[in-house]
């Protein structure tokens, strides 16, 4: 099920690090930034549309995958519930950590973006290990509400320094673009 939730935030973090990118190397940071507020219009728009889909529908849509047969359908499907419940209250930090981190990733900073990687790896592992002890199942269905929040701790930040660089390396790629092109027409 969070797979094919997941699949337009993914879609939308490839679609923006393509953008980024090609605006960058043009020398149009403008776009960048007009891009990047627009993805995150979208994946604000999306995270709650789907999260109020999933809140009260995502438990029925789960069917596709359970066996209506199993007598234990019902305890599947409240725990299933509760689950989705819990994840999709947080799709709104899925939607900035992919808009971030494929932005920077565009911009040239995937070093930053990998760090969010560790980020989330640590927050499920001490939910894992620290919480989910203690807590049980209910723990769990956070780790990856925990993960999503744990790298936006970096990423966000991360976007406030890096713009002013990256609009920075923007203007001097677009002057080499400018001088270049002048050259090719004389």
């Amino acid at each position: 099920m969070q797979s094919f939730v997941h699949l337009p935030f993914s879609t939308l973090g490839v679609t923006i690090s393509t953008f980024v990118g090609q605006n960058m190397g043009a020398g149009k940071f403008g776009r960048v930034k007009e891009g990047f507020r627009s993805a995150m219009i979208i994946a604000a728009v999306y995270s709650v549309g789907m999260g109020v889909f999933m809140f009260f529908g995502g438990s029925f849509l789960s069917l596709i995958f359970l066996d209506r047969g199993d007598p234990r359908l019902l305890e599947l499907l409240a725990v299933v519930r509760e689950f989705l419940r819990v994840n999709c209250l947080f799709y709104i930090p899925l939607g900035v950590l992919t808009v971030c981190r494929f932005s920077l990733q565009g911009m040239e900073y995937g070093v930053t973006a990998m760090f969010a990687g560790a980020f989330e790896m640590a927050a499920r592992g001490i939910v894992a290990l620290v919480f989910a002890v203690r807590f049980g199942f209910r723990a769990v269905c956070f780790a990856n509400p925990a993960a999503w929040i744990a790298a936006c701790v970096l990423l966000v930040p991360a976007c406030a320094v890096m713009f002013p660089k990256a609009a920075k390396k923007a203007d001097a790629l677009r002057a080499v673009n400018d001088g270049v092109a002048e050259d090719s027409s004389r």
